[in-house]
């Protein structure tokens, strides 16, 4: 491979390297927001996972009778 092809796909990976740590530093960020979340509010966040749980559940239910 030539100095130039070496040098690009050098800096390619150095640029998905630090795309790849910024991604993954925002997803350790909102883990542990949401992680917080659930520990001031559990009761809420119980009850909201319920209702989720419920409407997907109608949703699915409906779909499947449909057919």
């Amino acid at each position: 491979m030539t100095s130039r092809g070496s040098s690009a796909v050098a800096h390619a990976a150095e640029a998905t390297g630090q795309y790849a740590q910024q991604v993954s530093d925002r997803l350790r960020e909102r883990y542990d927001n949401a992680e917080s979340l659930v520990r001031h509010h559990p009761t809420e966040t119980v009850a909201a996972a319920f209702g989720i749980g419920l409407v997907a559940g109608l949703i699915i239910g409906l779909a499947i009778r449909a057919r």
